[in-house]
């Protein structure tokens, strides 16, 4: 997921920002989330995933859209490949 975070200008590239702008924001509401339990302390969080609905419901979103951005922009050739056929539909439309 990392990986695929770190693609140069990723922001530019309209198909990429069109899957990676969720991954990114699900990412970043996970680590939100767990600041918050840190800063909480011990007491008052619950640190076992099964307990803790917040923080599972947030890991499930964001692993179910790094599925669907490895699938799409899992690689080299799935980037080219994507970026091709938004460029082709772009060029129909």
């Amino acid at each position: 997921m990392l990986k695929i975070l770190h693609i140069e200008n990723w922001r530019e590239i309209k198909p990429f920002a069109f899957f990676l702008t969720p991954l990114l924001n699900s990412l970043n509401d996970v680590i939100e989330e767990l600041l918050r339990m840190r800063k909480a302390g011990t007491l008052k969080s619950r640190y076992y995933i099964e307990h803790n609905e917040v923080l599972q419901a947030r890991i499930i979103k964001m692993v179910e859209t790094d599925m669907v951005c490895q699938w799409l922009i899992g690689d080299a050739l799935k980037q080219n490949q994507l970026n091709f056929l938004y460029g082709v539909q772009h060029t129909l439309y």
